[in-house]
């Protein structure tokens, strides 16, 4: 007699060889057709960010999304001025009050008195790195007739006129100029236009009360950590569509990253510049998978950062929406050898 025990095991053993071959049948690919074969179908998916709601998952930093709600622009285009506090300043004469030119206060100032016209008196400041410098705008009073001539370099060597004027007048006023230039150095350097003029008290004064330089007005918004998720059987990152328009003197910009979890992430990519409504192939910009072929690690998230740019602090860029393709193709997990008890 055939134990309960033993037909029990029978049983269960023919039932894990069915699984392990229905298992081998919808996984290989390469069986003849006389099989009966299920292929794992590729899917091409995509996730489009255009909504207003869309737009306030993510971090905005001087973005405005509610102005014309579903699109995005430069909150603020014409705060760009750049910060000169901490700044650090060198001036040939009057050096205790070097830094008041960069104080935010009109009413205090750096003097030079009295004019020389050698031109060897200065006033100097160090940014601290390259900036592209769109407007100068610098406040003054003077008991003279002299010149105020500014200097820019990147190098503190190499220095060139910026062509960038200073008159007089007994009434502090601001003199304001546009310019586009590369400059971590600005040199400030005011002298007497007569020969004569060296030590003599008619030469006079001139005030340097406030400097303010002006740098591209920016914004930038990221898409939430989880916002954009490829799923459980995610396989690629493959292409990126934005839409938008550019006006002059602005500019459109993204970059991107990718994160297994979405919360370790991987380095920003370069700033990229697509044309609106043309695809970017992002396979080899971002990290879709790393790892063995047959077991790699995917990253599922994405999180895209654009930036909005306008140089002359009136015109606004305004991005619509942008579309992100991905792929998804992972075959079922591969089977795992597994030890089963049959009774005592």
């Amino acid at each position: 007699m055939i134990s309960k025990k033993l037909v029990f095991g029978l049983v269960l053993f023919v039932a894990i060889g069915l699984a392990i071959g229905t298992y081998s049948v919808r996984t290989n690919h390469n069986k003849t057709n006389s099989q009966t074969s299920k292929k794992v179908e590729a899917s091409t998916n995509q996730a489009v960010i255009t909504s207003q709601p869309d737009w306030d998952v993510g971090t905005k930093d001087n973005i405005d999304s509610s102005s014309s709600p579903g699109s995005i622009v430069i909150n603020n285009s014409g705060s760009n001025t750049l910060s000169l506090s901490g700044k650090t300043t060198v001036a040939s004469v009057d050096i205790s009050n070097k830094d008041l030119p960069i104080d935010n206060n009109n009413d205090t100032y750096w003097r030079v008195q009295p004019l020389r016209s050698d031109a060897t008196d200065y006033w100097k400041i160090d940014l601290g790195q390259n900036y592209n410098l769109k407007k100068i705008s610098v406040f003054t009073s003077c008991a003279a007739i002299y010149n105020g001539e500014f200097y820019y370099s990147t190098d503190e060597t190499n220095w060139t006129l910026l062509g960038f004027h200073l008159g007089c007048s007994d009434t502090p006023a601001i003199t304001e100029g546009i310019i586009d230039v590369n400059a971590r150095f600005i040199r400030y350097v005011p002298f007497a236009p007569v020969p004569d003029c060296p030590g003599a008290p008619s030469c006079g004064f001139v005030n340097f009360n406030e400097l303010s330089l002006y740098i591209p007005a920016t914004a930038t918004h990221t898409t939430g950590s989880t916002q954009l998720n490829g799923g459980s059987d995610f396989f690629e990152w493959q292409t990126f569509t934005p839409t938008y328009t550019k006006p002059a003197n602005t500019n459109v910009q993204f970059r991107f990253r990718s994160s297994t979890n979405s919360t370790d992430w991987t380095i920003w990519t370069d700033y990229q510049t697509p044309s609106s409504g043309s695809p970017l192939d992002i396979t080899s910009l971002v990290t879709s998978r790393t790892g063995p072929t047959d077991s790699p690690t995917f990253y599922k998230y994405l999180q895209v950062e654009t930036k909005l740019t306008s140089t002359d602090g009136t015109s606004n860029p305004t991005l619509s929406e942008y579309s992100i393709g991905y792929h998804t193709n992972r075959p079922p997990d591969k089977p795992v050898a597994g030890t089963v008890i049959i009774g005592n």
